[in-house]
């Protein structure tokens, strides 16, 4: 009979399929109806249903409205039937027709753009992650490439070094060692000139001593006092002095410089137990602007420059051949060994945060690497101790010896090398040194010339003799061919036969090389 939005009737007497349309703000509607048998109104019974709402009839009993609320946007048809007192219903009944119109969010239309927005965002997103990624991923590359032209950088100042070292070490005599600096500055520094001044006797001015690629008459004019110029800054502050265009600044010598035509050149002190022993020049003919590399490289050849000098000064002071020679021994030694591993463990010190930093387990086998170059360079130094006291080598325990050359191989060589020895093998003193001669000389030949990955050395004392094994995996050599003066074969059967003990070599080609050592108790 008549239709209410939020109570409020706004159409009576409805007609059979009359349509009424509806906003979605009208989201609260009624109706009421009414059956036509007056017999007895009160027993009329009533149902209904909101086809596209309800799924099946509701039964009203005898209440005669229905509501909804929040309808959703599309077509509707409300039916209604009714019962007279007798329960007879009228089964057709009446309808009406209701649309409701959505709000726009709800139209097909609009979900079709959100969904399009949807879409594009979602594409537009994993293309900016994906040029995010490959923007990351060309940074990280380039910083790998940057980090790995800084270690080759490094490797390169190694190799140059450990080769200026060999070089150096060849010669014992100060004017040689002097001369020698000179070719090696210009070689891995790529100088046009360099010279190396020192002092006079009186200390007083600073001459020169060594150079190359100079005019005799600028060779001439090469003496300068203490407070002269860059030279002059060197020796009052001790420190590297640079100039990258001599043209520049004032402080240069005009009279050198203008004749040698000079554009950059550097400065480094030499310094002899902290004293200021002399300057290390480096000349160019280019105006140059010098990078940290450089400058590290040729400090660093300074200081070797300041080993080399002070150890052909103990030459030339020395009287007796055979303490220069023992000297330039453990010099060489030193460089060898020492000096080496610590250079290399300090240029993986200089690395390792970044290495950590880009990828945690190179990091940690560095960090392992590390650990074995500072444990073999504390062995080598506790060795060349050792050759410095002989006593404390008669007294030291031979498995602790064995084991600590073992420990300086490991850190010089990356070989693995694994000792056993049995505990309290008491032997003559001449014995002892005898086997850790020998033992040194076949693990220093291990080092240089096997190419092995491993080696083994055992120590086995027994009531009646005393054996030592040092074996290793590399790629041996036909005994045929070595003559007794190479590999040190001379030396190590020399050892052996002074104190009356069998040595045996052997070895096969690929097959690694076995040394053997037998003493009999008498």
């Amino acid at each position: 009979t008549s239709f209410a939005k939020f109570n409020q009737k706004v159409r009576i007497d409805l007609s059979e399929g009359e349509h009424i349309p509806l906003s979605y703000k009208d989201n609260f509607i009624s109706f009421e109806f009414a059956a036509l048998d007056y017999a007895a109104p009160e027993k009329n019974q009533y149902a209904y249903m909101l086809e596209g709402f309800d799924k099946e009839w509701v039964n009203a009993g005898t209440r005669r409205y229905a509501s909804y609320t929040n309808l959703s946007g599309g077509s509707y048809v409300f039916r209604v039937k009714g019962s007279n007192s007798d329960g007879i219903w009228n089964e057709e009944g009446i309808s009406v027709r209701i649309t409701v119109t959505p709000p726009i969010w709800e139209t097909w239309w609009f979900r079709g753009i959100l969904l399009l927005v949807l879409i594009g965002s979602g594409i537009g997103g994993y293309r900016l992650r994906v040029r995010t990624i490959e923007r990351r991923s060309q940074e990280l590359e380039k910083q790998v490439e940057e980090r790995t032209r800084e270690i080759e950088r490094r490797t390169q100042e190694l190799e140059a070094l450990y080769h200026a070292d060999a070089e150096l070490y060849r010669h014992v005599r100060l004017e040689e060692v002097l001369q020698t600096l000179v070719h090696i500055a210009v070689d891995i520094l790529r100088a046009d000139k360099s010279s190396l001044l020192l002092w006079d006797e009186q200390r007083e001015n600073l001459t020169v001593r060594a150079a190359y690629g100079y005019h005799p008459q600028t060779l001439d004019q090469m003496t300068f006092a203490k407070d002269e110029g860059t030279v002059g800054v060197v020796v009052a502050t001790g420190e590297t002095v640079i100039v990258e265009d001599a043209k520049e600044d004032p402080r240069v010598a005009e009279r050198i410089i203008d004749a040698e035509g000079i554009r950059s050149f550097m400065h480094v002190p030499i310094k002899v137990e902290g004293q200021i022993f002399g300057v290390f020049n480096v000349d160019y003919v280019q105006p140059r602007a010098f990078g940290s590399d450089e400058l590290r490289l040729f400090e660093a050849l300074a200081q070797r420059a300041a080993l080399a000098i002070e150890t052909a000064q103990l030459y030339e002071q020395s009287q007796q051949l055979a303490v220069v020679q023992e000297r330039s021994r453990i010099a060489r030694d030193l460089h060898d060994a020492v000096t080496q591993t610590l250079f290399s463990a300090s240029l993986i010190a200089e690395v390792l945060p970044r290495i950590w930093e880009r990828d945690a387990t190179q990091g940690q086998s560095r960090l392992d690497e590390l650990r074995e170059l500072t444990r073999g360079a504390l062995a080598e130094m506790r060795t060349l101790l050792l050759e410095l006291r002989p006593a404390a080598l008669i007294e030291a325990d031979l498995g602790e010896l064995l084991r600590q050359l073992a420990e300086s191989v490991i850190g010089r060589a990356r070989i693995q090398v694994s000792v056993e020895a049995d505990s309290e093998c008491n032997l003559p003193p001449e014995v002892k040194i005898a086997y850790y001669r020998i033992a040194q000389e076949a693990l220093n030949n291990v080092a240089k010339h096997a190419q092995a990955s491993q080696a083994w050395v055992s120590l086995r004392c027994s009531e009646k003799d005393v054996i030592l094994r040092i074996r290793d995996d590399g790629r041996g050599f036909d005994p045929a061919s070595i003559t007794p003066d190479q590999l040190g074969m001379g030396i190590m059967r020399e050892r052996a036969e002074d104190v009356h003990a069998k040595l045996e070599v052997s070895s096969e080609m690929d097959q690694g090389t076995q040394v053997q050592v037998v003493w009999k108790r008498s």
